[in-house]
């Protein structure tokens, strides 16, 4: 869990608008924008070269966008898109879809069961039985991973897909050939979407989370971390959801939060590569313009109340030593989240960053340290600290370290030519990112997802280059104070009880 990890956003920004200090390469100067009557967005970036595209249809549809005991659905959606439609995984869609009914009625009954104060077992292990009956019934119906394999038969590379807490997105490279074939598959799974082998893959959501989550010391301290984090706001909630919430997520609630949620005013599709767009267009109104679904993204209003006492927390682990420290912050489009923006990378982006250099290379504190901006981007997030000891040293020892970094930060400031730093680093990574056109579909789609603006990409690197010294500075004195953080730690076999007492000690 890397600080680039969680600053997509701004990476994304600065690796469009590197390119932006070329005049004659400016984003927007190449750019096509085409906004359908029923709201859909289409970003097309024509580029000569190789004759492929790359492609990222994005929906602003996350982890944050659900409710209690309905956690993990917007991810359960993301399975569900690659089970087909009903003309793409079948061989007799009108059988299947008399078994789906079947299996929904058994589920329904099995969680009025479960509903109830004491729950007949025995009346449940049947219900369980059936629907494992008729699973396997439906199987006989079912063309397994034919959305995957007509795109692999067409030369298509990087099928694949993410749900993060602010969006869930949607990728592949073809061909330029196929880019009709590309328009009639994404069309068709997002205007019919079947939720085939719905209660199966809710299995197979189980075993991931228990597998990445669960069974995963790193993957379970991130988890607490972020339910400490926040009290109130979603963000606060597993992307891959509760474990009894998955369990117990069923095709009826799939199907509300689909009406309510995904649709044509919800989504961004980019494509990058060597495309013509007016051919681009053409498809677009030929396969999307029809598409009437009424989902359209919400705004959660909920704000993270301020904390006003550190919280700190220690979880009973053999795994390595570890900390995470994190404050909450305001977060985009404010001069504070690019200060942090910027801060993130002078204290731990490359080896001249500040603890970077300081704690793992000279004084040999820490075998890694790194920040980040997260869990995601669309709502007031958190600047985040995470680093590992190396020994003799404690992961007190290094706490105090950081503090004492950000102290001198708060008192001292930084440079303008740190900032500089951090400036150039960024275009030498956007020029990379440019190459590909994968990379850039990507970050053309997350920007409009985050702005609902096509060209928010540039005007972003003016705030960033804009922001001062003196800002960095205050956004340190203001939010990354004691009183509003939270620490979440495991010591490991090594830490004694008597040396964590110690530890915590001298920090008082």
């Amino acid at each position: 869990m890397r600080s680039r990890r969680f600053a997509p956003l701004w990476m994304g920004v600065l690796l469009l608008l590197g390119v932006a200090a070329a005049p004659a390469q400016k984003i927007s100067d190449n750019l096509v924008v085409h906004q359908l009557d029923n709201g859909m967005m289409f970003l097309i970036y024509p580029r000569e070269g190789a004759p492929v595209f790359s492609t990222v249809i994005t929906f602003d549809v996350g982890g944050s966008d659900e409710q209690l005991g309905q956690t993990g659905i917007a991810h359960m959606f993301e399975h569900m898109a690659f089970k087909g439609t009903p003309k793409i995984g079948t061989n007799d869609y009108e059988a299947e879809k008399a078994i789906m009914a079947e299996m929904d009625v058994v589920e329904d009954e099995a969680q009025a069961e479960l509903q109830k104060l004491e729950p007949n077992q025995e009346r449940l292990d049947e219900l369980r039985a059936r629907l494992a009956e008729l699973q396997e019934e439906q199987s006989q119906y079912i063309v397994k991973d034919e959305f995957d394999a007509i795109y692999t038969q067409a030369g298509g590379t990087g099928l694949n897909a993410s749900t993060g807490w602010d969006a869930t997105n949607y990728y592949i490279s073809l061909p330029s050939n196929k880019l009709e074939l590309w328009f009639w598959m994404e069309s068709e799974r997002a205007k019919h979407p079947v939720l085939r082998e719905f209660y199966s893959e809710r299995d197979v959501v189980v075993e991931e989370r228990r597998m990445r989550t669960d069974n995963d010391p790193d993957g379970k301290m991130f988890e607490v971390f972020s339910s400490v984090l926040y009290d109130a706001h979603p963000y606060g909630q597993p992307i891959i959801g509760w474990p009894t919430d998955v369990r117990n997520l069923t095709t009826e609630m799939a199907r509300e939060f689909r009406a309510e949620r995904y649709g044509p005013k919800a989504a961004v599709a980019a494509i990058v590569g060597d495309v013509d767009p007016d051919e681009v267009i053409a498809l677009a109104e030929k396969y999307f313009a029809d598409w009437d679904a009424p989902g359209k993204p919400h705004r959660v209003p909920t704000k993270e109340p301020v904390k006003n006492g550190e919280r700190r927390i220690e979880l009973q682990s053999d795994a390595q030593p570890k900390m995470y420290i994190g404050w909450n912050k305001p977060g985009i489009p404010t001069r504070e989240d690019a200060a942090f923006s910027l801060l993130d990378s002078i204290i731990s982006y490359g080896r001249s960053s500040r603890l970077m250099k300081k704690l793992v290379l000279e004084d040999h504190m820490a075998s890694e340290i790194y920040s980040f901006i997260g869990p995601g981007s669309k709502y007031d997030n958190a600047f985040i600290i995470g680093f590992s000891p190396l020994p003799p040293y404690t992961i007190f020892d290094v706490e105090q370290a950081v503090y004492e970094e950000l102290d001198r930060i708060a008192e001292e400031g930084v440079t303008e030519r740190e900032i500089e730093k951090v400036l150039n680093q960024y275009d030498a990574y956007n020029l990379r990112g440019l190459r590909s056109n994968n990379g850039l579909a990507r970050r053309l789609a997350s920007s409009y997802t985050l702005y609902k603006d096509p060209y928010a990409i540039e005007k972003e690197l003016e705030l960033l280059r804009s922001i001062t010294p003196e800002e960095i500075q205050q956004v340190v004195k203001e939010y990354l104070t004691p009183e509003r953080r939270v620490v979440v730690y495991r010591t490991g076999e090594s830490e004694t009880a008597e040396g964590q007492a110690d530890g915590m000690e001298a920090m008082q």
